[in-house]
């Protein structure tokens, strides 16, 4: 009871000037606003980025042109031959792509063809609808092709089967032997495989007269001896040519480097917030001075009643306390609104992140304790008798 009577008798002192404690904790409605959005779409892309990783598989491996080391860096079939050879390649493909201009019933656009291998479906996890590349396609170099969903319904027609359909390019009509499902529908889909249209690599290289390779592709057998394998693949790689510029990445490295990524920004916004309460927390320990002398008075006439250093102690502690968490429950209905707001209008769905709301309520505590706790054994310390006096 002795506390509730505490809690009346600090919100009845806080609401007599509603316009200077709303002021008082300005800075404490900003951090917890700044620390829980900041949070809460770092996480929901924190966890997109690595459900998309997840889903290609950790055990996924490429070749690309080092540009960084060298401009002209250049990747061929012949440099990265010796890879499939290794015993613990599992399986690999080729991936080269150019973009297409596409005009199909008064429908235009630009399309991203690709030349992969009948690996590509394995090492990508695609979900498709009729049949992908096979072997004997890309060997014998067939016209045919599996499309993306998006351009299923901008190019042929969202509401067909589109199997069986043809469709140019570069002057060469393809058979569609396959698409792509919506991702809506795709449980298994990696990376974006979206505005895309699949050709076999070989028939690739003879319809847009190129042999260019912008990236290979490989699946290892053991995610743990990746360490030792890209020791081994940058040994054959080498054995062909002292001079080649390549990069090799795997998946697992990167989703470390991603979730090192966001870890940064975590501690950064935390740290931000941080120095934003404590200079709010200065603020409200000034506003709780200030109210101490106005207050000399009331103090004096509690203590000669019968209140004792701890009861007065008690009551700024909690009128410390009630401000930072007053500031800490309107941050976070702000942050639910801002969160609501930005999700309908880039079309996520971000929610607020449990964490983000423990660490500024956490914050605001602690705040409210620390800078509430000089002012409050200022006041207990105060003589009845000179106070009444004054």
């Amino acid at each position: 009871m002795k506390i509730l009577s505490l809690v009346k008798c600090s919100y009845d002192s806080l609401v007599k000037d509603k316009m200077k404690s709303f002021l008082s904790i300005l800075g404490i409605i900003i951090g917890v606003i700044t620390v829980v959005t900041v949070l809460s779409i770092s996480e929901y892309f924190r966890t997109y980025v690595m459900n998309e990783y997840e889903k290609v598989g950790d055990n996924l491996m490429w070749i690309t042109p080092d540009y960084s080391q060298s401009k002209n860096s250049v990747l061929s079939l012949e440099d990265v031959d010796n890879i499939k050879k290794l015993s613990f390649i599992q399986s690999t493909s080729p991936y080269a792509v150019t973009t297409e201009k596409l005009d199909i019933n008064g429908r235009t656009g630009n399309v991203s063809v690709v030349g992969v291998n009948a690996s590509y479906k394995d090492l990508r996890s695609l979900d498709v609808k009729g049949r992908f590349i096979c072997d004997v396609d890309d060997l014998n170099c067939n016209r045919i092709c599996v499309i993306s969903d998006s351009v299923r319904k901008k190019y042929v027609n969202r509401s067909i089967d589109p199997i069986g359909s043809t469709i140019t390019l570069n002057g060469e009509d393809f058979t569609i032997v396959g698409y792509l499902p919506s991702k809506k529908e795709s449980t298994k889909n990696g990376l974006d495989e979206d505005n895309a249209i699949y050709i076999p690599y070989n028939s690739f290289c003879r319809y847009y007269e190129s042999e260019k390779l912008d990236m290979y592709m490989f699946s290892i057998d053991d995610v743990a001896s990746v360490t030792k394998y890209k020791t081994l693949i940058q040994q054959s790689l080498l054995s062909v040519s002292q001079d080649i510029n390549l990069k090799i990445d795997i998946v697992s490295e990167n989703m470390k480097n991603m979730q090192f990524v966001f870890n940064i920004i975590t501690c950064v916004t935390i740290l931000i917030t941080a120095v934003s309460l404590m200079v709010s927390g200065i603020g409200i320990m000034n506003v709780l001075l200030m109210s101490i002398t106005e207050r000399r008075w009331e103090i004096g006439l509690r203590k000669a009643l019968g209140a004792d250093n701890r009861t007065i102690l008690l009551q700024f502690l909690v009128e410390s306390l009630l401000l930072c968490i007053t500031g800490a429950i309107i941050g976070l209905f702000v942050s639910k609104a801002s969160v609501i707001i930005l999700s309908y209008f880039i079309k996520i769905n971000i929610q607020l992140s449990i964490f983000a709301v423990l660490v500024s309520v956490s914050f605001c505590c602690l705040i409210g304790l620390f800078f509430g706790i000089f002012p409050a054994m200022k006041a207990a310390k105060f003589e009845p008798l000179e106070c009444l006096e004054q």
